[in-house]
């Protein structure tokens, strides 16, 4: 093992000393355009901002963002917005709960994994730019108590929320050994779970192997049964598998007696499992490790992967543009697995600034009518994940303000119920591309007349549809600050004009209002259940109604239905 250790150094070490000069946007540009691009057409500084903001931030920029970033004449603007968003706790948050999503899965009613305290956790090594590697080891190595306790009584115990990734597959080695496996190195190794993999060369054995790094882990619960809440649950390594005793789980037998091993190494003999298992995934020379990174974050900003599905990288799946993602993961790795850095020159590419647009037949994929080129030459539309989405009708609306001020008692209660309901209506793969996207009657329905829209669209006392019409300025002024709090940018000439006309328009006043109905979720426990600010939505009147102002909240309602405000483009 120490002999293992010191090659491994060495060959850390040679990776460093021999760092070759730094990939630039403008090198992947080089290659792009002359390949693919020829002469790209790129998005407008108010496109490329929203992109930039939801993207790195998950919610679209404030309108005094857009108007700063708009009226900015320095050539340099793009990317210092980029070094602003990465410096930001919003990009920590985000990415954060992403991984969240990636590694732990979707939150659901188990006590035992705490999902707050993985993304604090995670939000905490992002923020401060950790490697890369060391997140993966720190990963894979994980060890500790899952979450705090309430009361706040434990500040001398070893609190790590990485352990939490850990706990909903703490009985199954093979689903640890699978999820580290296909998310960390983008290699899918389960289907040798039950037989040897049909088309490439993972074993049962090689699978077995793998997960056995995983089988002297064991959790155990901290605090007493009759605790209420979250379990707190200890994570730690044992002497010897699980599996080996004579009460083992199902799930641990295939791997009683297996020699831990490392894919495509040599089988793991001394120390703890996980250490070496660590060491051998993050080292340079490992095939798959800088290149599954590379490529999901490449995947993630730019619309499509190098190689798709985005964790399935195979001989018998081969990467497009294979030279660049190459010279992108050996740039990653040798200048220290810098994920800030990483992301700062993907977005300063030609690639992830190119336009979107409509194609041909006016979907919204953004490709040629022949389906998806080699190479994109549009960026794609995809449509808002839920906590974008949440965050962009929030940014509109003010609906988390609208909530605080109509119900304050129960403010928190609701804008749960609020998030639940929007993440399991909204909730699509979003590793697809938009021409996938096809949406359902229920979002249209929530949308169209729930009452998220149709209470936060009001120009009710206090909202901002309000501020705007009781604000200085011309019906121009008016309109423009509403397209930049929903659309992040500015009107042209044509739309000003033909809401001009729809403003001054004669119409009648709705006195009682359109009534919001919004359809009736039917899920699993911890789905909010009828639409959570039926309430608020109840109470809600405009100020002094008349036909001008049903005439703006008209308008706003068209805004905030509109394809451009429900999807990143």
């Amino acid at each position: 093992m120490a002999r293992a250790a010191t090659l491994l150094l060495m060959m850390v070490g040679a990776a460093y000393a021999k760092t070759p000069p730094a990939l630039t946007a403008s090198d992947i540009d080089k290659r792009v355009d002359e390949d693919y691009n020829g002469d790209p057409l790129l998005v407008d500084d108010a496109g490329y901002l929203r992109r930039v903001w939801i993207d790195l931030a998950g919610t679209p920029p404030p309108p005094d963002k857009v108007v700063a970033f708009l009226d900015d004449k320095h050539v340099d603007k793009r990317a210092k917005v980029v070094e602003e968003l990465l410096a930001s706790p919003l990009y920590a948050e985000h990415f954060a709960r992403y991984w969240d999503g990636v590694l732990v899965g979707k939150e659901r009613r188990d006590v035992k994994t705490s999902h707050a305290e993985f993304r604090r956790w995670m939000g905490e090594r992002l923020a401060a730019n950790a490697p890369w590697d060391s997140i993966a080891r720190d990963l894979i190595t994980a060890s500790g108590v899952s979450a705090h306790a309430p009361d706040g009584s434990d500040a001398a115990t070893n609190v790590n929320g990485a352990v939490n990734w850990l706990l909903p597959h703490i009985r199954a080695p093979q689903e640890m050994g699978s999820t580290i496996a296909r998310e960390l190195l983008g290699v899918q190794i389960q289907c040798a779970q039950c037989h040897h993999h049909p088309t490439e060369k993972w074993t049962q054995d090689d699978f077995r192997g793998f997960a056995a790094c995983f089988a002297r882990v064991k959790a155990s619960p901290v605090d007493g049964t009759q605790m209420k809440g979250t379990k707190r649950m200890r994570v730690e390594d044992l002497e010897r598998p699980i599996g080996a005793g004579p009460k083992a789980p199902m799930e641990l037998r295939d791997v009683v007696g297996v020699k831990p091993r490392v894919l495509d190494g040599a089988p793991i003999t001394e120390g703890n499992p996980r250490v070496a298992l660590a060491a051998w995934l993050t080292a340079p020379a490992n095939p798959w490790f800088a290149r599954e990174t590379v490529n999901r974050y490449w995947a993630y900003l730019v619309g499509f992967g190098f190689f798709e599905p985005i964790d399935d990288q195979r001989a018998s799946n081969p990467a497009i543009a294979p030279n660049i993602l190459d010279a992108l993961a050996s740039d990653f790795s040798a200048h220290g697995y810098d994920v800030k850095r990483l992301v700062k020159a993907i977005c300063a590419t030609h690639q992830y600034q190119l336009i979107s647009d409509w194609c041909c037949k006016g979907c919204l994929c953004g490709f040629p009518d022949d389906g998806m080129p080699d190479w994109p030459i549009r960026h794609p539309l995809r449509a808002l994940t839920p906590t974008e989405l949440l965050a962009a009708l929030d940014n509109a609306t003010g609906v988390r303000a609208l909530v605080d001020r109509m119900a304050p008692d129960k403010a928190e209660k609701i804008t749960q119920r609020l998030e639940a309901s929007v993440d399991f209506l909204f909730d699509v793969d979003e590793e697809s591309t938009a021409r996938d996207y096809e949406g359902t009657i229920q979002q249209a329905l929530m949308l169209l007349n729930g009452s998220l829209v149709a209470s936060g669209g009001l120009a009710s006392p206090g909202s901002p549809l309000a501020a705007i019409l009781d604000g200085p300025g011309t019906m121009s002024d008016k309109i423009t600050a509403l397209y930049l709090r929903t659309l992040s940018r500015r009107p042209n000439v044509k739309e000003v004009a033909h809401w001009i006309e729809f403003l001054s328009g004669e119409r009648e006043v709705v006195r009682t209002g359109p009534r919001a109905t919004q359809p009736k979720l039917k899920g699993g426990k911890g789905v909010a259940a009828g639409d959570p600010l039926a309430g608020i939505a109840r109470r809600t009147k405009s100020q002094s109604p008349s036909a001008e102002r049903q005439a703006w909240e008209d308008l706003m309602w068209a805004l905030l239905n509109s394809s451009e405000f429900g999807f990143r483009h």
